[in-house]
């Protein structure tokens, strides 16, 4: 019976914690200057990217918004669009640095993400193309690199892709990541 009362209040404190997180990740945030790109669509897949205005920020680092870029894989059945609430975290947790969140979907036709070739095509288009593909904010490349990881199956993808072989002018290698 005890023990029925323990399980009863750790499933209450997990639902708890979920209502709370949740609640924060849909409740529109109206204090700050996050920017929300549009879902892009390129020939490996789909992307969105957030990055805090840096006119608003009080950071004075960079004329550049790409001081680090947040590349994050989306999970099984996930799309790019339900991401936001942690991308806009992500973005204002360091005021001394920009920091660009970038959600990404390698196989947005199907629930599966699991291809690790997938993803580091994905990435790699995104990376060396990153001034063309986020002209708004990035000026350069980013000065502190690359930060790769993923939710659920999508985070195994992105997990695996550092471990394929560098080899120069194969697509599926992580080159910039390494």
């Amino acid at each position: 019976m005890k023990m029925m009362k323990a399980s009863m209040r750790l499933l209450q404190c997990i639902a708890t914690t979920a209502t709370l997180v949740l609640a924060s990740a849909q409740r529109p945030d109206t204090t700050s200057a996050v920017i929300t790109g549009d879902v892009m669509e390129i020939p490996q897949g789909r992307f969105q990217y957030h990055f805090h205005d840096s006119s608003s920020a009080s950071s004075s680092s960079s004329q550049s918004c790409c001081d680090s870029v947040v590349m994050i894989n989306v999970g099984t059945g996930m799309s790019v669009q339900d991401y936001g609430g942690i991308s806009r975290q992500i973005v204002q947790q360091d005021d001394q640095r920009s920091i660009v969140a970038i959600v990404l979907d390698s196989n947005p036709s199907t629930l599966m993400k699991q291809d690790e070739v997938e993803f580091a095509n994905l990435a790699n288009a995104i990376a060396s193309d990153l001034t063309h593909v986020l002209p708004t904010c990035c000026t350069r490349q980013p000065k502190n690199g690359y930060l790769i990881g993923g939710h659920s199956s999508g985070g195994q993808a992105a997990f695996d892709a550092l471990a394929l072989s560098p080899t120069p002018g194969q697509p599926e290698s992580l080159l910039p990541f390494h």
